[in-house]
């Protein structure tokens, strides 16, 4: 049986550990892959003691030396126009160095020369043959067999983890520039990642926010924010404006779809009953399915249109945690928890206080009291808190889809009117027309208010990022900058290469729904499994070529991989290939054998010995994998070993990209031209050219995100809830129980030619229609009304009940809410992962379907949830009034404590 071990040749210094998605993709926290990767836009300054991390703006461990060069004011090397350097290449060839510009052209070359003079080290032929081919540098990569590694046979098994056997000139010139602008890319993301902030920038924000919290006016704040992030409000504008284009066909292909049922309508007109009957039926079952359908491709051009949006922007805010804040029914659920924990304790806050008060000369008993105030008064605070970022994330979904929602109004009352036209005229092709005219119109208008939408939705989120910005240390994750959106972009490509390739790993071994997972885990355990005898027949060659050397040349050796060392913990990627060369040309060895020693080296701690149980499971995972693979017939075990092939190719990927180690990402699937289109930020493309966003954001990463089991089940699901609101309070709804009146009509027509549909009918429908509207109409006030400023402009939102910004937000409230859930079951092995079969998809599609129809009720549902919410919010900020009273000495003895008093209500 054929099970891998570390085979990618392109990860020169991974955690060989499981990789498990980030961001849209990232389970518990959607900022640990922005923590990796550091934040900020432009020529930010240096700020060491705002930094969260043990290393200093050069990367180098805190307490070192700094090269002042390196942690110099610099400007970040502009995305939009990258002007690299050539890249360097190299090729060796019986341990001579040939295209090599060594950075001090003297040192370097007395090296070589001195090198030349040297007897060969003496390492046996063989040995560097077996661990350059088990690299699988050339064609599929080698699939080891699951036998016991020792240190006598490790050369063989060696897989190295950066760039494997030897390194090649590329001659043709596309590689070569390929190969160069990857290289610049990787040093603009680096340069970026390294720029920290100043102090007196920071300083700056942090009084004039505390100054804006008390007053309500952000105007300086604002100012103070963009100055220390280096940001240019009219260039973030323009790329809003250009993200909300993109966004503006999110619609498109379903209002279009909507429109073929009219068709139907037009065939139905006409004085033979029976043709009419059959058209009117026609009409009924297209429209059905129209809405059912529609719903689905709106959200599936959701799913592409997101990414493409985002790769326009010029820099964005973070809001990823607070998309993680609880709904208002758990936000409910908590602040009641917290007022009964405020009861319980009141007896023993009660006691104190009392003492207190009655001995004012014991300051030690009036410290305690105020501490016991404090504990209690921090459970209010964190509840409280959660409630108020609610509502201002609210906020910006109701004032940034203001005008796309006015459209969606303007939309359900043009189709609500066709019937009625329609039925006034006795001719179903008015009716068609009306419809016809308002769809066409909201897509035009659409195009038009969408960007000034975009732009005011984008600048809400920074004011939410300023508002909850209260650590320092985290200031530079607040915004993310181009590059950033792009890597992260590309990190949700490659993982979902991965994750498609170990759920076809798992179902050709049929190893269950819990497959892919034990695949991961077997890899990851046999990785520190294999560490130390891998590292032991490396350093076994290297050392065998180093002391095969004379004084001299181990000295530039040393001071060679003192530099390395350096240049690896500063990310110079550049650099470190060019001393991996001429140390590979020094000690005569193989330069992918080098690269594997420091990769393996800087995994040393990362990779820790397994345990008894982990051992244990190592053994009985690779049990079940050798069994399963034992069963499998030739052709599937073809199959098996090319799936694992390509999954040992591009595994590393995501943390290549994550880390901006763009160069080492594999060939596979054509990433690194991937990488080379996804980085690029154009600011505009001829009408018949594809730019790279579209084609890595839309296409690519539009594919990816569709394959996705919480987007596809959690996305495909809301838009259920979005198009049969209690019914019929959705957009198609008016059309629906139109269509069902026009089949009932055509029916009694063919029995009666003189039949007449009366108005009671009609009137039924209209009654029908705005009954459910207008509870969705009383559930928008409540929650519009949760806010802790009044309603203001919002009253026009209100009324719009289930077409308004309102419950635009409490599908984006219950989608996420919904996704997070999916995502927890996925970890647990609960949902394999989708890819973008057909087969897969319409899985889902139906799974989606009925968790959409038992979700139709989103918004009274929502709606009652932020009622009971406020209330409990607005007891839970009298009761911090109060204790802050008490613990400034302002309550009487005997009106100490009444906070317990309508704790249960």
């Amino acid at each position: 049986m054929h099970i891998p071990s570390s085979t990618n040749k392109s990860a020169a210094v991974d955690d060989a550990a499981p990789h498990e998605r980030s961001e849209a993709i990232d389970k518990a926290d959607p900022r640990s892959v922005r923590r990796s990767l550091s934040e900020p836009s432009a020529a930010l300054r240096v700020l060491g003691p705002l930094r969260n991390s043990s290393m200093d703006a050069t990367g180098r461990p805190a307490g070192e030396e700094a090269d002042a060069g390196a942690i110099s004011q610099r400007s970040r090397l502009s995305a939009n126009n990258l002007k690299p350097p050539v890249a360097i290449h190299a090729t060796f060839d019986q341990g001579r160095t040939a295209g090599i510009r060594p950075r001090s052209a003297g040192d370097l070359g007395a090296l070589e020369s001195r090198a030349k003079n040297n007897d060969a080290p003496k390492v046996l032929p063989q040995q560097m043959h077996d661990i350059a081919s088990s690299s699988g540098s050339v064609g599929p990569h080698a699939i080891i067999r699951n036998e016991e590694i020792t240190v006598e046979n490790a050369p063989s098994r060696i897989a190295p983890l950066g760039e494997a056997g030897n390194a090649t000139v590329i001659d043709m010139p596309s590689e070569h520039e390929l190969h160069r602008d990857l290289l610049a890319h990787s040093k603009a993301f680096v340069e970026e990642d390294r720029i920290v902030l100043n102090p007196e920038h920071v300083q700056a924000f942090i009084e004039t926010r505390a100054q804006a919290l008390k007053t309500g006016d952000w105007t300086q704040a604002k100012l103070c924010f963009n100055t220390m992030l280096n940001l240019d409000q009219e260039s973030m504008d323009a790329g809003f404006r250009e993200g909300g284009k993109a966004y503006s066909w999110r619609n498109a292909p379903a209002s279009i779809m909507s429109l073929l049922p009219t068709i139907c309508t037009f065939k139905a007109h006409g004085k033979a009953p029976v043709p009419a009957r059959n058209w009117a039926a026609g009409y009924f079952g297209s429209v059905m399915a129209a809405s059912t359908v529609s719903s689905l491709v709106n959200t599936y051009t959701l799913l592409h249109v997101t990414p493409y949006q985002d790769m326009a922007f010029r820099n964005a805010a973070d809001i990823a945690p607070e998309l993680n804040t609880p709904t208002f029914d758990k936000i409910e659920t908590e602040l009641k928890q917290v007022l009964q924990h405020v009861q319980d304790e009141s007896p023993r806050l009660q006691e104190l206080l009392t003492r207190s008060v009655a001995d004012p000369e014991n300051h030690e008993l009036r410290e305690a009291a105020n501490h016991a105030v404090d504990e209690i008064a921090k459970t209010l605070d964190h509840a409280i808190n959660h409630y108020t970022t609610r509502c201002q994330l609210n906020r910006v979904y109701f004032e940034g889809l203001h005008r796309q929602s006015c459209l969606q109004t303007l939309k359900f009352y043009g189709n609500l009117l066709a019937g009625w036209g329609g039925y006034i005229a006795k001719d179903p092709r008015v009716a068609a027309g009306i419809q016809i005219a308002t769809s066409v119109s909201q897509l035009a208008l659409q195009r038009l208010v969408a960007p000034s939408d975009e732009v005011d939705k984008q600048n809400l989120m920074i004011d939410l990022k300023m508002l909850t910005a209260d650590d320092p240390g985290k200031f530079k994750e607040l915004m993310r900058s181009p590059l950033q959106i792009r890597v992260k972009t590309l990190d949700q490509i490659f993982t979902g290469q991965v994750r498609e390739l170990e759920q076809q790993i798992a179902d050709t071994l049929h190893m269950g729904a819990n497959g892919p997972n034990d695949w991961r885990t077997h890899v990851g355990l046999k990785d520190r499994a294999e560490h130390p005898a891998r590292l032991a027949a490396v350093s076994a060659i290297r050392s065998a070529a180093f002391e095969s050397l004379g004084a001299a040349a181990k000295g530039v050796v040393q001071a060679l991989e003192i530099e390395l060392a350096s240049a690896i913990d500063i990310r110079d990627y550049e650099r470190v290939d060019e001393l991996h060369a001429v140390l590979a040309g020094t000690l005569k060895i193989d330069a992918g054998i080098l690269k594997t020693h420091t990769s393996l080296q800087a995994q040393a701690n990362k990779l820790p010995p397994l345990s008894d149980e982990e051992q244990g499971q190592l053994a009985q995972l690779g049990n079940k994998i050798e069994t399963a693979s034992a069963k499998l017939p030739d052709s599937q075990k073809s199959k098996f070993n090319m799936l694992v092939s390509a999954w040992e190719s591009t595994r590393h990927d995501p943390q290549h990209v994550r880390e901006g180690r763009f160069t080492e990402v594999s060939d596979y699937n054509d990433n690194k031209r991937t990488v080379h289109d996804g980085m690029q930020v154009t600011e505009r493309t001829n009408l018949f050219e594809l730019s790279p966003e579209f084609k890595v954001g839309f296409i690519k990463a539009g594919n990816t995100r569709s394959g996705l089991p919480d987007e596809v089940s959690a996305t495909y699901g809301a838009a259920s809830w979005r198009a049969f609101q209690l019914g019929v309070a959705g957009i198609n709804g008016s059309l629906m129980i139109n269509s069902l009146l026009g089949l009932v009509s055509a029916q009694k027509k063919t029995h009666d030619p003189t039949y007449q549909e009366p108005l009671w009918e009609r009137y039924l429908s209209l009654g029908i229609t705005m009954s459910a509207v207008l509870v969705n109409v009383a559930a928008a006030y409540q929650v519009a009304n949760a806010k802790t400023k009044p309603l203001g402009k919002l009253w026009g939102q209100v009324a719009s009940g289930p077409t308004s910004s309102i419950s635009e937000t409490v599908y984006q409230n219950n989608k996420l809410d919904e996704r997070r859930k999916i995502r927890e079951a996925t970890a647990k092995g609960a949902y394999p992962y989708v890819g973008v079969s057909v087969k897969s998809l319409s899985t889902y599609c139906l799974g989606a379907l009925k968790l959409g129809f038992k979700g139709m009720a989103f918004m009274p549902r929502d709606g009652i949830a932020a009622l009971k919410a406020r209330a409990a919010f607005e007891k839970a900020a009298g009761k911090q009034k109060e204790l802050e009273r008490m613990k400034n000495g302002l309550a009487r003895p005997d009106q100490a404590l009444n906070i317990a008093d309508d704790a249960r209500d």
